[in-house]
């Protein structure tokens, strides 16, 4: 292998990295959030089901802010 082409790999495993301890994280956790939202919902319990969204609205702001950081990063890193 290339100098070249470690470094793609290099990078290659660095963004998934990033990609999976970030974002992938984030997905998960707003997945199982909206379903507890859904459950409260069912069981008529609109405090809860309001608390599960504050938290859906939490964790996308927090996705949200990771992606920006991410890209940010592979625009600066160039």
């Amino acid at each position: 292998m290339s100098a070249a082409s470690d470094a793609v790999a290099r990078e290659r495993r660095r963004l998934a990295d990033e990609l999976h301890g970030g974002i992938v994280q984030h997905v998960t956790a707003l997945s199982l959030a909206v379903d507890s939202a859904l459950l409260h919902h069912a069981d008529g319990d609109a405090q809860a089901t309001m608390a599960a969204l504050r938290s859906v609205r939490a964790v996308a702001d927090a996705a949200v802010r990771d992606c920006r950081q991410l890209i940010d990063g592979l625009c600066t890193d160039a």
